[in-house]
């Protein structure tokens, strides 16, 4: 007689079979197998219905209720597989629960500053740590798609990777990858006796007890990143996306177009894209910015200098150029006083506020349209 656990496990896999014959990728068909298998036998351990034909609404809330918790995403996960589970034997019971909308518009990303990438890259202390590091903060390869590249994706100055949801693309050298590739094959071969097959995994390490060689896991490349971070001394938690978003943030502030990084990143929408690399972030820290100085244009309005009338216009306005309504942060100058002090050289984009005594009365704000406007006003 066949165990409940076995019947489970047949009841999966004859619903995965289809999804092996759709091309799903073995990680994929892994991972519906572990929630299924998962989620049906707890049901079952508790006593509920758990084959797909009689399984009924206080199945579902059980499930729904107390099994299916945590992040959104990881819910909306399980929550899917089951329901394509269920509607292949013919139950349509989960139309009765549709998921919640979550409207969180917090913004998740995290990335390194340009300095602790530098130091980041500059700690791995062995040729595959290195070769991690590079494919992951310097090509923005994911953890998936370098565990899944295999000698022949590696060609003449870029690497064809084979990406989630079977995307192929193209990804370019950078200036230093055929050495680091160089040095890392020198390992390689020296683990793998000298095997470089096409079909061989890019990605090696010495088997345990100088047994063969074979493809590090996840948890070995999460492992090369923590170790590498923490010795750059970057305390926070580090994760592989991390690296990939700060190298793909990194071609933004070079000047890459967004449609070029999206390429880059396999990212089919460009609004992923700018999520991902934190320009909403950046939208929101501009627009803190320019309120700011708003707020502060308001404030210096209702400033009124020692010994000047309230109505009284603010002495040196004129002669000055002041702008009534300035249309950018660019080259705004607040000056609280009135002196005879010099004021420094000015550089393009430069939002300065200080004591310029010498230059306009107290509480007026200075915008200029160019840098030789403002210059030729307040240098000496």
């Amino acid at each position: 007689m066949v165990s409940a656990e076995r019947y489970i496990g047949n009841l999966v896999e004859k619903f995965l079979e289809l999804r092996i014959r759709g091309g799903r990728s073995e990680l994929t068909i892994r991972d519906y197998r572990y929630i299924l298998n998962r989620d049906l036998n707890i049901l079952r351990l508790g006593g509920y219905n758990y084959t797909p034909q009689t399984i009924i609404n206080s199945d579902i809330e059980h499930l729904i209720g107390d099994v299916w918790t945590g992040a959104p995403a990881y819910v909306h996960n399980r929550r899917s597989v089951f329901r394509m589970f269920l509607e292949y034997y013919g139950n349509h019971i989960m139309d009765e629960y549709p998921e919640p909308v979550h409207y969180d518009t917090r913004v998740r990303v995290d990335w390194l500053d340009d300095a602790e990438a530098a130091d980041v890259y500059v700690c791995p202390s062995s040729p595959i740590e290195k070769l991690i590091i590079h494919l992951e903060l310097r090509l923005a390869l994911r953890r998936f798609d370098m565990m899944n590249i295999r000698l022949g994706d590696v060609h003449h100055g870029h690497i064809v990777v084979h990406g989630k949801g079977r995307k192929i693309r193209t990804v370019p050298f950078v200036n230093d990858t055929v050495m680091v590739l160089a040095d890392y094959m020198k390992y390689r071969d020296s683990v793998s006796g000298g095997d470089r097959s096409k079909d061989a995994p890019l990605l090696l390490i010495s088997g345990d007890h100088f047994g063969p060689s074979r493809s590090p896991g996840k948890t070995y490349v999460d492992n090369c990143v923590r170790r590498v971070c923490a010795r750059a001394g970057v305390d926070r938690p580090i994760s592989n996306h991390t690296l990939r978003r700060t190298c793909a943030r990194m071609w933004w502030r070079a000047g890459v177009p967004l449609a070029t990084i999206s390429s880059l990143l396999g990212h089919s929408e460009e609004r992923v894209t700018i999520r991902y690399i934190g320009l909403v972030l950046d939208d929101l820290n501009n627009g803190a910015a320019a309120y700011s100085a708003y707020f502060d244009r308001a404030v210096a309005a209702r400033a009124v200098p020692e010994g000047q009338k309230e109505d009284e216009p603010a002495k040196g306005v004129d002669s000055v150029g002041f702008l009534n309504n300035p249309s950018t942060l660019a080259n705004l100058i607040f000056c609280p006083s009135y002196g005879t002090l010099d004021v420094p050289f000015f550089k393009e984009d430069d939002v300065i506020i200080g004591d310029f005594e010498g230059v306009c009365p107290s509480g007026i704000v200075l915008n200029f349209p160019t840098i030789e406007a403002a210059n030729s006003v307040f240098q000496k």
